[in-house]
């Protein structure tokens, strides 16, 4: 199984030639201007600032591992005072230090690459760039890859509602783009359907743990003590993740076709050359970044013709209330900006589903589809 075989025809973010990214182990170097682009653990950082992100997820290491130890405190404390629930609490121990040792192998990845000390600089400078942090970014992988029934459904519900407007809008599309791909779900699918599928995330930390389930299933836990849960085994699960969730070998087989490229890339300054895709499939992802720089790069790297598909809820967690639009005023922009507007509904769904605790998220995902003219 072989990742980024289709990188031969990228767009060099600085020459702009549209240049073959595929050679390379530690580097992968633009054959018109000799740019060079990181490569850490087989990942492509197609981006300016590599050095900047690769500090930045190891940040988003550090956070997550120092909140899991206050918690690993806590439940040890707690061992002394509750002796007739040791059983729970040794769970969630245990828990607590898999977890960890995972994520600071993740960290000694990066330092290979950028030292501790430079890490520390650049922060200390306010250089790094803002990510979503990894408790928010890990959640999805056992959505993606845990393979419950609950969490297949809710995959089902949203990749059936991208495919029924590309099947309904498209007569041929060779080649697709999957921004803010995170856990890589979605691009593995749409890998298995179209000629060329490129899924890109402008995190690291998600990449390094999607390419980590491409060479071996992992376990990664949640625990619960602060949620809302009724069975004591719920309190900490352990979630056995696999790049063959369902057992019928088709994700694998998807990916067997060499057609995927999953790297990380920026959404305001794509590596793909002008005029260059099909469609742009746009998977909860469309409130993270600000929608009219964004827009810019869909218009210049879509085939006139082309179609935009976004499908997901509009919460703007952060950033700029400038760029939190509704619904109706992103159609407005897409308008504007060139396109036709083909279809747009509200899909109701779950979001991670796969949780077990009682609170839970129902989504009323916005979905539509745009043609560039």
């Amino acid at each position: 199984m072989l990742l980024n075989q289709n990188l031969k025809s990228t767009s060099c973010l600085n020459c702009r030639n549209t240049v073959d990214l595929t050679a390379g182990d530690s580097t992968l170097t633009c054959p018109e201007c000799s740019y060079g682009y990181t490569v850490i653990d087989q990942i492509p950082m197609l981006v300016k600032d590599a050095g900047q992100n690769l500090a930045a997820s190891w940040m988003q290491h550090k956070a997550l591992i120092e909140e899991n130890k206050e918690r690993l405190q806590e439940v040890q404390d707690a061992l002394g005072r509750q002796p007739e629930r040791v059983p729970l609490l040794d769970r969630a121990i245990c828990a607590y230090q898999h977890d960890n040792e995972y994520l600071r192998d993740l960290q000694t990845r990066i330092e290979a690459f950028l030292p501790q000390k430079e890490i520390e600089e650049l922060k200390e400078e306010g250089r790094l760039p803002k990510q979503y942090t990894m408790g928010e970014g890990i959640a999805f992988f056992p959505r993606d890859w845990c393979g419950s029934e609950r969490a297949e459904q809710e995959v089902c519900t949203i990749l059936d509602a991208i495919r029924s407007q590309i099947d309904r809008y498209a007569d041929d599309v060779d080649s697709i783009l999957v921004p803010g791909a995170g856990a890589g779900r979605f691009g593995c699918e749409l890998a298995g359907i179209y000629d060329s599928c490129h899924a890109f995330d402008y995190s690291l930390h998600m990449a390094q743990i999607f390419y980590d389930l491409v060479e071996r299933d992992l376990t990664l836990h949640r625990i619960n003590f602060r949620s809302n849960v009724v069975r004591t085994d719920d309190v900490v699960v352990a979630y056995d993740l696999s790049l063959d969730p369902t057992g019928d070998g088709r994700i694998r087989n998807h990916l067997d076709r060499n057609n995927l490229s999953y790297f990380v890339g920026n959404a305001l300054d794509i590596p793909m050359p002008g005029n260059s895709l099909s469609a742009v499939a746009c998977i909860y992802f469309i409130d993270i970044v600000p929608i009219k720089e964004h827009l810019n790069e869909i218009r210049r790297t879509l085939k006139p013709g082309g179609l935009f598909i976004n499908c997901g809820p509009l919460r703007y967690m952060r950033g700029d209330v400038a760029n939190m639009l509704s619904g109706e005023e992103i159609m407005d922009l897409f308008r504007s900006s060139g396109f036709d507007i083909l279809s747009h509904d509200v899909v109701t769904n779950t979001q991670l589903a796969s949780s077990p605790v009682i609170t839970s998220v129902l989504s009323h995902s916005f979905l539509f589809c745009a043609r560039k003219k």
